[in-house]
């Protein structure tokens, strides 16, 4: 949460005005949890006699394996690249956020991007042909 926040604040025009910087930033997490909150909120139950509906177990089970396999993946990658495939697969921004937040140029984020990419695709491939999620 902080990081985003951080993140929004360093994209922000001007922080100039703001009179109490401690207090926006700790208002600002407060409000990005709740944010995340209300979107996680569950639905409301389902009446007995509906059919059940839902992702399968097992196909959960193997999407949460391959998530985690993924992000350790992406910590395993130089820092250079490792920052621009987090902030941008992870964390959701754009290429021009992640160059604004970083002070980097956007083509050294674009060409981080790529590299990491292409490293992950490397590294994966393998493990992903035995599980089965690629074809040979």
């Amino acid at each position: 949460m902080v990081q985003t926040v951080l993140l929004r604040l360093t994209a922000r025009a001007s922080p100039a005005g703001i009179d109490d910087p401690r207090a926006y930033l700790v208002r600002a997490v407060e409000n990005q949890c709740r944010n995340v909150l209300a979107r996680a909120r569950p639905e409301a139950p389902l009446p007995e006699d509906a059919p059940a509906r839902g992702p399968d177990p097992s196909r959960s089970a193997a999407r949460r394996e391959l998530g985690e396999l993924l992000r350790t993946a992406i910590r395993g990658l130089p820092e250079a690249y490792r920052t621009a495939v987090w902030l941008v697969h992870v964390e959701g921004l754009t290429p021009g956020e992640v160059a604004r937040a970083t002070g980097a140029r956007p083509l050294t984020v674009k060409s981080a991007l790529a590299r990491g990419r292409k490293l992950l695709r490397e590294r994966l491939a393998p493990v992903l042909r035995r599980a089965g999620y690629l074809e040979v």
